[in-house]
């Protein structure tokens, strides 16, 4: 997926070059989109967000090659972050959206249909959300970050959410990663951070506590957990802006420096197997 000042596109890799598959002229200015089969049919849809317009969903229209918009919220939205994630165990993947001074919904899907269920109480200035069974219940959980305010972790248990968590420093943070850093099966929540020291959050039946930090602030705006060495450890990236990003090698629950940086800035990095481990930024 890729937004530009003229439309929204998605790009399609052919013989390992992007070309264009699809694009949106109505949508300007998407921040970010995140796919799921929505409707059950086999075909990827994507959920998109672009600050000031409402929530929409494009669904994959089989046959005819294309992403039709098949669904969009009530109302413009601030969203600048969606994640998908089955809140209540029923098959159908639901999605969270949540961005500056508005408070996160939850959006249950309902035969495609993506109906608001649940809104935190708090209008923080929310950067990014991101779904894990933090406390292992088999529900899944919703961590919330942002500038300026506190990390939250929200419980769900199939029917609503409950904040349960959240940390005791302010947090200048832009983006999050659940990964297990230690191996003992809980997710782990590592938080990029601008102007502060980027953290890993350990997690002990989803209470969260601080394991981790680089050893300097850095204006980081993206990061990821990914098995970059693949010794069976979840090892750290940041992208970082207007300095070099950073891979953080990890070592039996210890992570140090490793070999990759990029000496130009990064607003987004993700990583994928091509061939071996490979990153895109």
């Amino acid at each position: 997926m890729a937004s530009d000042s003229d439309r929204l596109r998605v790009l399609r890799f052919d013989d390992g070059w992007p070309q264009s598959f699809w694009d949106a002229n109505y949508v300007r200015s998407a921040v970010a989109a995140a796919w799921a089969d929505a409707d059950g049919d086999g075909d990827l849809d994507l959920a998109v967000v672009e600050p000031g317009d409402a929530v929409k969903l494009f669904s994959y229209v089989s046959g005819d090659g294309y992403l039709d918009e098949s669904w969009r919220s009530d109302g413009p939205s601030n969203a600048t972050s969606v994640a998908w994630g089955d809140h209540n165990d029923d098959g159908h993947p639901d999605l969270a959206a949540g961005g500056p001074w508005e408070p996160v919904t939850v959006y249950q899907n309902v035969d495609g249909s993506l109906v608001p269920v649940w809104t935190a109480s708090e209008a923080d200035d929310t950067r990014q959300v991101a779904w894990a069974d933090a406390d292992g219940d088999g529900w899944l959980d919703l961590a919330v970050a942002g500038r300026g305010t506190p990390l939250r972790l929200y419980r769900g248990d199939g029917t609503g959410f409950v904040e349960s968590w959240h940390s005791a420093a302010t947090e200048e943070a832009e983006a999050i990663d659940w990964g297990d850093l230690d191996g003992d099966g809980d997710a782990d929540l590592a938080v990029a951070t601008w102007g502060q020291p980027g953290r890993v959050y350990g997690n002990d039946g989803g209470q969260l506590t601080p394991v981790w930090s680089t050893a300097d602030p850095h204006q980081a705006t993206s990061v990821q957990w990914f098995d970059v060495d693949g010794d069976g450890d979840l090892d750290l990236s940041f992208g970082r802006w207007d300095e070099p990003s950073q891979l953080y090698l990890n070592d039996a629950g210890a992570l140090a420096p490793g070999p990759l940086t990029f000496a130009d800035e990064t607003e987004m990095i993700a990583w994928t197997t091509l061939t071996g481990a490979d990153v895109c930024r």
